[in-house]
């Protein structure tokens, strides 16, 4: 019944809601065409108003281009343009155009007297304001109506003041809100137009030139905007708002009497305008005109009455028809809720099936699937209906009936699918063999199994070829397994089934060791200890035994905290414990060797420290082990020597050399010297990644004893023979020169050679003389810095004579820039002389000495190279000894007293140097003297290999905390006079120093006697002191410290780099400080 009254009433309001909507549509088309020409009247309006406005802003760049044109415009010239542009005419509106300049605070009475001068009498600026912006009215035109106006200072009034800032610094014409005009007596609303004007000769960052001041126009808002276009006031109201509100404070201009009152009309429309700089809101209503002229009711009212009529005549059909139809569709109603029935059941089983179901026919075409097979796929199910089952599960399909339990897939995106699989066929009722397939998703179970088994073969694999035994003992039955490898270990076959592993165990563990291993089992299993690691042997027959190490942990416990499972490793270490012991008896032999060796040996750290000494040490030193244990080298050696050393080693480390020989200075506990001949040795300790020292001092205070003796006999004897050497040479020249002639001709060569052989030993008494002067230090040097090179060359050249008569050629190279150096000018050049002598005397003939000058670190090196026989091996251990020559032909073939390389090597000592050499037989043989550059050279040196220190600064102060104070000194020494450095042996001196004075850079050794150097850095932040630091020690600090700019190591370092890298960071400070104080 329902139906039969519902369907024709839906009808019939059908058909009354399309008469309606016709009729609404009919009236809402008719009242758009109203709307549409009100919006167009209204729209010509508001392009007037923008128009007008534009114009003005237009004509006012005719007078800026007057003044841009004109030298100077005077109140005549202002006049004259504004009377030629007739504006009551041109530009009805407007009340005048005038022109606004900028005056300065004190330039008052300057800009009066410039306006006075152009024309304009008894000008006053008005009104007098607190702002510092003062901008005037100076020209206004015609000037009666505005008169007002003139000398005004319109930042007397924030919005004038803000407009006319805006338009100055955009260079765009504005308009001012809305404003009272001072010359309106009827102080109707208005506003201003500002264009500004600047001097494009003037060149200005921005391109517009010297802003000069603002041309502008006043204006009152019910004269401009009256009369814009035809319509206006006669088909509708205008309303023109300062902002984006119809806030009546604003209102500029209305035609209408009382805007603020209720408006009664059918039409209204506003709108927002950017016009100038400012927002503008016009507003316009129909006037009674406008809609009494739009009769758009009556096409409405015909559209209703029509539909009426046909909805009448449609429900009266309607209402018959259904009335037939109802009794064939109750019948059908049932039978259908019955079939929607059963299929929504089917389905939501289907739908919501945690498998994925597939429907196939008799080709295994896919004729339904539901959700689950598609996330199952990763596609959408509904693309799979009409695929082939093929398709979908690969090439494992062999029709109805023919499927596998298992099946491996891969999803849409390539990922392995394993499925279980059911299927079941039935008959359609269109009798079609169908079959239902019934896919479950087991991949994360088969994954996951493969996984385990992959990791346990790896596991297995790990363990095999790492050689580590498995056991896994179950505390509770006492029962364990044993992997194959334990089996192998133990020298038990893999293929053995050993049924109780513990008990083999047992049987084979050595007897001493078993305790051991138990108690550090039950402290695991008990708590007490998390792990169980023991060391013990296991007999492999005939004596036979091998050292293993099992590591053992609590697996599982029970609910009451009891152990239920005990799982350990077990590797073999006999290999690891044979060499531990051969390490130790290797240990134990060498400090026995170093203990009882008849020499004084000792081991130091590359602080210097000693880390052992032999009996031998104590007692040649007289020093007891413990105090020297306490002590470092620098304490017991004399401090020359040791600064010697110290240089000597770093040089040798630089060119990886490791070991050193020389004689040194000790000194005993009673204070005494004591020559030594010191052997030192040096190798990198892998536990602390530092140089390890070893030491040996042999006594050589009796060879020294001898030595002294013998040098004081010859220079006696030189000295008692210089005189009578002297008369008997005097004697032989008057004899060679006054009687030669009457002295027959044996007589005569029997006198050259008494002369010969006198001159040869007047040189032999001087050399014996000079090399005992140098060794005692009678000989006085006379240091000046030279250039190398200038002595080198002169000496070659002196020198040409004597290598012509060797048949040899000298040949000189030099570095350059060539080096400085502070020597005695003669000395050096007498050692120079001496070298290429000797090359000279030992050279083929027809060769070149080869006369080499270089730079390294902070020295030069003169190196002299000849082509000869070489020195003799059996000679070299003697070559710097006096009197030595290497065989006795050589003083008849070559000349010579045999004192030449001895006193050579004494004056290069004497200036602080050293000499050595390379020989090979029959080859090349080079002499080289290596000697210290002088502080410039060295400072060259280092700004020329490590960057751009101004040297003409003032010296880097540097606090330098470090208690080894030899150390300190020769550092001091490198930087010369580059850095003013003060040194500080404790945290306390330091402490004290940066209280006293302010530094630019902070040096530190971390291991100090009073503490550590990194406390010096917690003084530094509470008293906020930022300098660079830069550790320098015998071990990295460790730490992370922001504060730490560099990080240096003594032992690997050379002297000339660690003061570059100072010198770098100083300057690199220096000009940090420097942009900061140019900032400020």
């Amino acid at each position: 019944m329902s139906r039969l009254f519902w369907v024709p009433t839906g009808v019939v309001g059908l058909c009354l809601a399309a008469t309606l909507t016709t009729a609404l549509w009919t009236e809402r088309t008719s009242k758009s065409r109203v709307e549409d020409a009100f919006h167009s009247v209204t729209e010509d309006n508001k392009s007037a108003l923008q128009k007008r406005l534009t114009d003005y802003a237009q004509s006012l760049n005719a007078a800026s281009g007057l003044i841009t044109a004109s030298d100077a415009v005077v109140q005549q010239d202002w006049a004259n343009f504004v009377t030629a542009l007739n504006i009551d005419e041109n530009l009805p509106g407007i009340n005048g155009i005038g022109w606004i300049v900028p005056v300065e605070p004190g330039q008052r009475q300057e800009f009066l007297r410039q306006a006075e001068a152009d024309g304009i009498e008894g000008m006053k600026i008005h009104p007098e304001t607190a702002t510092e912006s003062t901008f005037v009215i100076k020209y206004i035109e015609p000037l009666a109506p505005n008169i007002q106006a003139r000398g005004l200072n319109i930042a007397f009034e924030e919005g004038r003041r803000t407009t006319a800032i805006r338009a100055r610094e955009t260079g765009l014409p504005h308009l001012t809100p809305r404003i009272l005009l001072v010359q309106d007596a009827a102080k109707t609303p208005g506003f201003l137009l500002l264009h500004p004007h600047y001097d494009r000769t003037v060149a200005t960052a921005d391109g517009r030139g010297a802003f000069q001041g603002w041309v502008y126009a006043p204006f009152i808002g019910s004269r401009t905007l009256r009369n814009l276009s035809p319509a206006q006031s006669k088909f509708f109201s205008l309303s023109v708002y300062d902002g984006a509100q119809a806030d009546q404070d604003l209102l500029i201009y209305s035609t209408l009497a009382n805007p603020a009152e209720a408006i009664d009309s059918d039409w209204t429309r506003s709108a927002s305008i950017s016009l100038l700089g400012r927002e503008w809101l016009l507003v316009w209503n129909s006037t009674p005109a406008f809609d009494a002229a739009q009769q758009y009711h009556y096409a409405t009212f015909f559209v209703a009455g029509s539909g009426l009529l046909l909805t009448a005549l449609l429900g009266a059909l309607v209402t018959v028809l259904m009335h037939r139809e109802h009794a064939v569709r109750r019948l059908v109603g049932v039978r259908t809720r019955q079939l929607d029935a059963n299929e929504q059941q089917n389905r939501s089983i289907i739908d919501h099936a945690m498998m994925a179901i597939l429907v196939i026919d008799a080709n295994d075409v896919i004729l339904s699937a539901n959700p689950m097979t598609g996330q199952m796929f990763g596609q959408d199910e509904t693309h799979l209906i009409g695929q082939p089952l093929q398709r979908l599960l690969g090439r494992q399909t062999g029709g109805q009936g023919q499927l596998p339990r298992q099946i491996v897939s891969r999803t849409a995106q390539g990922q392995r699918l394993f499925l279980d699989v059911r299927m079941s066929t039935w008959q359609s009722s269109a009798n079609e063999k169908l079959a239902t397939v019934m896919l479950l998703d087991v991949t994360e179970e088969q994954i996951g199994a493969e996984r385990l088994a992959i990791a346990e073969e790896r596991w297995n694999a790990v363990l095999v070829g790492a050689d580590i035994g498995v056991f896994d003992i179950d505390l509770r039955t006492g029962k364990s397994i044993v992997s194959d490898t334990w089996k192998r270990l133990m020298g038990v076959p893999p293929t053995d089934p050993v049924t109780d592993p513990q008990a083999v165990f047992l049987k084979r563990i050595h007897p001493d060791d078993l305790p051991a291993l138990q108690a550090a089992d039950r402290d695991c299993i008990s708590g007490q200890s998390d792990r169980s690691i023991a060391q013990y042997r296991i007999s492999f027959g005939d004596g036979h035994w091998r050292w293993m190490r099992s590591d053992a942990t609590v697996a599982e416990r029970d609910s009451d905290g009891r152990a239920v499972r005990f799982l350990g490793v077990q590797t073999d270490i006999t290999e690891l414990h044979d060499a531990r012991e051969k390490l130790e008896a290797s240990e134990l032999q060498f400090r026995t060797v170093l203990n009882n060796a008849p020499v004084g040996m000792a081991m130091c750290a590359a602080n210097g420290g000693f880390i052992g000494v032999n009996a031998a040490m104590v007692k040649l030193t007289g020093h007891s082990e413990d105090t020297l244990s306490t002590s470092k080298l620098h304490h017991i050696m004399v401090r020359e020597d040791f600064k010697h050393l110290l240089s000597e080693v770093r040089d040798l480390q630089a060119r990886k050399i490791n070991a050193i020989e020389g004689e040194y200075r000790l000194i005993d506990s009673n204070g005494d010297e004591l020559w030594t001949l010191a052997s030192i040795a040096w190798t990198l300790d892998p536990a602390s990644d530092d140089h390890i020292f070893i030491l040996q001092f042999q006594d050589i205070r009796e060879i020294k004893k001898v030595e002294r003796m013998k040098t004081e006999f010859v220079s006696t004897v030189s000295h008692e023979l210089r005189t009578p050497l002297t008369s008997i040479k005097g004697a032989l020249a008057l004899l060679m020169g006054q009687f030669r002639s009457d002295l027959p001709m044996a007589a005569s060569r029997l006198m050259n050679i008494a002369q010969n052989n006198t001159d040869r030993l007047i040189e032999l008494v001087n050399d014996i003389l000079d090399m005992e002067k140098i060794a005692s230090g009678q000989l006085e040097f006379q240091f000046t810095t030279e250039n190398i090179a200038d002595l080198v060359r002169d000496t070659a050249t002196q020198m040409s004579p004597f290598a012509a008569q060797h048949k040899v050629t000298l040949k000189v190279e030099t570095s350059t820039p060539p080096p400085l150096g502070d020597v005695d000018k003669g000395r050096f050049q007498q050692v120079v002389a001496n070298l290429v002598s000797n090359a000279a005397k030992y050279s083929y003939d027809d060769t070149v000495v080869d006369i080499r000058i270089q730079r390294r670190n902070g020295e030069f090196r003169v190196r002299v190279t000849n082509q000869g026989p070489g020195v003799p091996e059996a000679f070299r251990h003697k070559l710097f000894q006096p009197f030595q020559q290497a065989d006795s032909s050589d003083t008849r073939s070559n000349g010579g007293t045999g004192l030449g390389l001895n006193i050579t090597k004494l004056i290069v000592e004497r200036m602080g140097g050293r000499i050595g050499y390379r020989s090979e037989p029959e080859g090349e043989t080079s002499f080289w003297v290596v000697l210290p550059e002088t502080s410039s050279s060295r400072k060259a040196d280092i700004v020329s290999l490590h960057g751009s220190y101004d040297a003409s600064q003032a010296p880097v102060r540097i606090l330098h905390l470090e208690d080894d104070v030899d150390f300190a000194e020769v550092l001091a020494d490198s930087f010369g006079k580059l850095a003013d450095i003060t040194p500080a042996a404790t945290l306390a001196e330091a402490r004290k120093a940066i209280r006293l004075r302010k530094f630019e850079l902070i040096i530190i050794d971390w291991d100090l006697p009073d503490g550590n150097g990194m406390e010096l850095l917690e003084t530094l932040e509470a008293r906020g002191i930022d300098v660079p630091v830069i550790g320098l020690s015998a071990f990295e600090s460790g730490a992370r410290n922001d504060r730490i700019t560099t990080e240096l190591v003594k032992s690997r370092s050379e002297l000339s780099k660690v003061v570059a890298k100072v010198l770098q960071v100083a300057n690199r400070q220096r000009g940090i400080d420097r942009a900061g104080r140019n900032a400020s």
